[in-house]
């Protein structure tokens, strides 16, 4: 597995990534509209990535195997009075349960600390996705909190949980 930053060229890869797997990212996460899934809209959200990016206010990346994408893992929301950012990621259903989750949370710890320096990241993760819970609590994240009817999943609310990671302390 090669964990990497999205690049312009990964249109077509992560339009299949993201056609492929809605349905199943739809089960845990809040849908992202019908016109996300269109080819000119997944080039600009990777347009917007890298240009966010650029200004080091995200940090986008995804996971390839054999040429195909595993898993995106980013951090948004980049704070850097505080050096603190927003962990996120998703993992296609042939690869769950496989450790890519794991292994790209691990690897964009080490960025957060190594590259960009930053003190904190958080996270957070549906009280119904236990999976999602495991990658970050194996991973050191520590629960914070509960955040009630936080995530749109269908048409309910769902609670999750809040997690962080002290990166200082490790």
């Amino acid at each position: 597995m090669q964990f990497r930053v999205l690049q312009a060229d990964d249109a077509e890869a992560l339009m299949r990534f993201e056609v492929s797997n809605r349905h199943w990212f739809e089960r845990f996460i809040e849908a992202r509209g019908d016109a996300f899934y269109a080819p000119d809209s997944i080039r600009e959200h990777i347009d917007a990535c890298l240009s966010e990016y650029a200004r080091q206010q995200t940090y986008p990346t995804v996971i390839i195997d054999q040429g195909a994408i595993l898993a995106r893992v980013n951090l948004r929301q980049v704070d850097w009075s505080s050096r603190q950012a927003r962990l996120g990621y998703r993992v296609a259903q042939a690869a769950a349960g496989r450790g890519v989750a794991s292994f790209g949370v691990a690897a964009m710890i080490r960025r957060a600390r190594e590259e960009w320096r930053l003190s904190a990241l958080e996270a957070f993760a549906s009280l119904e996705n236990p999976a999602s819970q495991r990658v970050l609590e194996k991973q050191g994240f520590d629960v914070t909190d509960r955040h009630p009817g936080m995530a749109r999943v269908g048409d309910r609310r769902i609670d999750c949980l809040g997690y962080r990671l002290a990166l200082s302390a490790r």
